[in-house]
């Protein structure tokens, strides 16, 4: 998202038509800079994605349309001249995104076989929001130090109804929170970046198999990923960027990942 605050308000959007899947996108946005101090952004976009247009012989693939809409929202206050702290915010939600390839309106290519399912589809959803807190402070082993903390959710609910009439409901929530510091200094040479930071991913996943009729079949145990899976990720990470002649930009660093499901 976009970093810079012009003073005042400026409202602005696109729209944009694509043949090929027959979509459209509208977005409207304004960004500003309140006394100096406060910079925001914000905007909202919708999309609506008509069926593809194939290569060659394909033509038109059937039940391949959906349809999307995101927001975002960010702002920046400069509590002073060495310290700024910034809250963020995105969201996206897509709607009745078929997986086409395995229900009968697929499309064969080079003798691949068509689906069988009747229906399947996806509503999926994205939630992210972060708060960081930056200092460049005046001194001269410490250029710039920020930590973040995130979260971000996404989640899957997919609808299938099979060949026999039969259906499953399946999905699946990963809640995934996030700590980074990042630390920039001086190097003899140029300039030294390093830090470290730690993930984790928790999901909450679900199936339900329901008969021809509508009645409640089976509840399974797991879903498309193994409920109450946990998947945390630590990294550290350092390299410095010097400038051994004029024009010339050298970039040597190394990074250490652990991670555990």
């Amino acid at each position: 998202t976009l970093e810079d605050f012009p003073e005042g308000i400026h409202p602005g959007g696109y729209y944009r038509y694509s043949s090929a899947e027959d979509s459209n996108t509208v977005r409207g946005e304004a960004r500003g800079l309140y006394q100096e101090k406060l910079g925001w952004t914000g905007g909202v976009a919708w999309r609506d994605f008509g069926d593809l247009s194939g290569g060659r012989d394909t033509g038109v693939q059937e039940y391949t349309d959906y349809e999307a809409l995101s927001a975002d929202a960010k702002t920046s206050w400069r509590i002073s001249k060495v310290f700024t702290l910034t809250a963020a915010f995105q969201s996206m939600d897509e709607d009745d995104v078929p997986r086409t390839h395995s229900t009968i309106y697929g499309t064969s290519f080079h003798g691949t076989q068509v689906g069988t399912d009747f229906r399947r589809e996806s509503d999926l959803q994205r939630r992210m929001a972060y708060l960081r807190a930056e200092v460049k402070p005046d001194a001269a082993w410490l250029q710039s130090a920020s930590l973040t903390l995130s979260y971000q959710l996404i989640g899957e609910d997919e609808r299938r109804v099979l060949a026999r009439g039969n259906s499953q409901i399946q999905g699946f929530d990963d809640h995934t929170g996030g700590v980074q510091m990042v630390m920039v200094s001086p190097s003899p040479i140029g300039t030294w970046t390093y830090g470290t930071e730690y993930y984790g991913d928790f999901v909450d996943s679900f199936r339900k198999d329901y008969t021809a009729s509508g009645a409640l079949q089976a509840v399974r145990p797991r879903g498309p990923v193994a409920d109450d899976a946990r998947y945390d990720a630590v990294g550290a990470f350092i390299q410095d960027e010097f400038h051994p002649v004029e024009r010339l930009t050298v970039i040597a660093g190394g990074r250490y990942n652990y991670a555990h499901a």
